[in-house]
């Protein structure tokens, strides 16, 4: 989930405009980014820890609910 959380949340934290749909859309896509990007690390944690490197190229489960939660904000 941090791999979402932190990148929304610097995105949103570096957001200078006043439109607030543009803000949970900046937020979005760096969760989205923060999702993506957690295919390249070896699962350390939660129940996919045990698959090792098994788990590379593969989303974090966590990561891809928060960027979905992200997504949703965006589109109200």
């Amino acid at each position: 989930m941090m791999d979402t959380l932190i990148p929304a949340s610097q995105a949103i934290a570096a957001y200078n405009g006043s439109d607030e749909s543009e803000l949970f859309a900046a937020a979005a896509r760096a969760a989205l980014q923060g999702a993506e990007d957690s295919k390249q690390y070896v699962s350390k944690f939660g129940r996919a820890k045990s698959y090792g490197e098994k788990t590379i190229g593969t989303p974090d489960a966590g990561a891809m609910s928060m960027s979905y939660f992200f997504q949703g904000l965006a589109q109200r």
